[in-house]
This record gives structure tokens, C-alpha cells and sequence, in this order.
């Protein structure tokens, strides 16, 4: 998905038509819908930006920030459907993960979800709200529910169009947070083939912090399986991944795992 604002601002003024004429333009050179395009102007580019802040209040676990900047929103007139949509998907965010509020959190995930709208940013929000919709339904020990919606957002992933325009951090959330609860269903095999997809989407994009948490996800689903040798493997390669980001708390949970396991830190040919 694309988001244009700022630079079709610049782009109008360059060639002196107004941002719907280059939006057209855009679409069309670019072969995408013109509803996948979001316009922002005035008040709306106001809402971005404070939209884009949650995001990254909430990307970065800062919730008490979050939850205010909501607030905040919360009281004001949103002037887009997919503004309206992303606000209730972070309300529903936060009272699951801050609040621990799942009724209301499945509330405001719902209403989110009930926003439909034919374009690609509409369709891969979806996949994000089924996913932790799945997971306010494991909390809450209906583990087929929970599985319901993990599948439904898994399969719905897999039929997005232009992934690679897309937030591959929140695709690579999803493919984590559903291995999780495969690893935690005990259906290990699974929670690994999820594993396997992260990392090449994790590679591809060069992301580090989401390929080390699925290579060490892997391993661990590995050793339950007692294939202890690619254990050790995804075991190691985690550990220096880990080590080159400077994340010295994960490497204290992989030495423990090891030592739970009875493996070894090593890498077998």
C-alpha cells in the first residue's frame, strides 16, 4: 500500500495540477487503483500524523503515551473511513494489551472490522485486526476461536496483491504472533512452517529485529520436536543476530533454552 502526502503536494505544485490529477496520474503509471492512493490535506494530514504516532507508541510498547495520544483522537471528528477504521483498531490494541480489557478490546477491534471499503490498505488492516482478535480469543481460553481467526488472518495475508507495498513489519507480526500460538497449541510443525515464512519475508526486506525473533522461535519449536540439530542451528544464528543488535536479554533466553534443552551452542553442517 502507498501513502502519499507531503510528496504529492510537491509533485502538484512541480507540475501545476491539484493532487487528485497527480494521484490519477500516479495510479495509473504505477498500475494501482486509485482508491488504494490516500490523499491527505488539511485536517486530515493532522489525523495522520497523529495516527502514525500511536503507531509508534504502540510499535514500541510506550502504551501510556498511546493510550493518551487515543484519547485524544477519540474526541475528534475523523474525516476519512480508514481513519475511523485505524483508530478503532489502536483502541482495541491498547484495551488488550495495556488495559487488558479483552471485551472491550474485541468491541473496538469489531467495529474496526465492520469498516469495509475495496482497496488493499483497507484488506491488509483486516488481516492485522483478525490476527490479534485471534489472540484476545487465546487469552481468554477459546482456543477454537482463537484458531479461527489466526487461520482467517494467515489465509487472508496470503491472497494480498503488492505485498511488497505493504508494512512488512506488520505482515512479519503476524506470521510471529500466529507461530506463537501454534507453538503454544503444541502444534509444533506448523508454529516452524510459519517460522520459515517470516524468514524469507525477514531476509527480503533486510528486517534483523523481526529475523532473529523468528529464527529463535524456530529453533525452540525444534527442540520440542527434538530435532536437535537444526535446533542448534537456529539456536546459533539467532544468538548472532541477537548479539549484532546489542539485545543482551534475548541472549540470556537463549542460553537458558539451551541449557533446558541439553543443547549446545554451535552451528552443524
Amino acid at each position: 500500500m502507498i501513502i502519499l502526502g507531503n510528496e504529492l503536494k510537491k509533485i502538484s505544485k512541480e507540475k501545476k495540477l491539484s493532487q487528485k490529477e497527480v494521484a490519477k496520474e500516479t495510479s495509473t503509471r504505477l498500475d494501482f487503483k486509485l482508491n488504494d492512493i490516500l490523499l491527505f490535506e488539511g485536517e486530515s494530514n493532522q489525523n495522520y500524523d497523529l495516527l502514525e504516532d500511536l503507531k509508534t507508541y504502540c510499535d514500541n510498547n510506550q502504551f501510556e503515551k498511546a493510550f493518551q495520544v487515543m484519547s485524544y483522537l477519540s474526541k475528534k471528528a475523523m474525516l476519512t473511513t480508514y481513519e475511523k477504521k485505524r483508530l478503532h483498531y489502536y483502541q482495541g490494541f491498547l484495551y488488550l494489551y495495556y488495559k487488558k480489557d479483552v471485551q472491550k478490546a474485541q468491541y473496538y477491534l469489531n467495529l474496526s472490522l465492520a469498516i469495509n471499503k475495496d482497496a488493499l490498505l483497507f484488506d491488509f488492516l483486516d488481516c492485522q485486526i483478525l490476527n490479534i482478535l485471534g489472540y484476545s480469543f487465546f487469552v481468554s481460553d477459546e482456543l477454537n476461536q482463537a484458531k479461527r481467526y489466526y487461520e482467517k488472518s494467515l489465509a487472508n495475508v496470503e491472497q494480498l496483491a503488492d505485498i511488497e507495498l505493504l508494512d512488512i513489519e506488520a505482515i512479519s507480526k503476524i506470521y510471529y504472533n500466529s507461530a506463537k500460538f501454534y507453538s503454544d497449541s503444541k502444534n509444533f510443525k506448523q508454529a516452524i512452517l510459519l517460522c520459515d515464512k517470516g524468514i524469507a519475508l525477514s531476509k527480503e526486506s533486510n528486517q534483523l529485529n523481526a529475523l532473529y525473533r523468528f529464527y529463535y522461535e524456530k529453533a525452540f519449536n525444534l527442540a520440542k520436536i527434538k530435532e536437535n540439530k537444526e535446533a542448534e542451528n537456529h539456536f546459533f544464528i539467532a544468538m548472532g543476530l541477537v548479539k549484532l543488535l546489542g539485545n543482551e536479554l534475548v541472549s540470556e533466553v537463549i542460553k537458558e533454552n539451551l541449557k533446558k534443552f541439553q543443547l549446545e551452542l554451535r552451528y552443524n553442517d
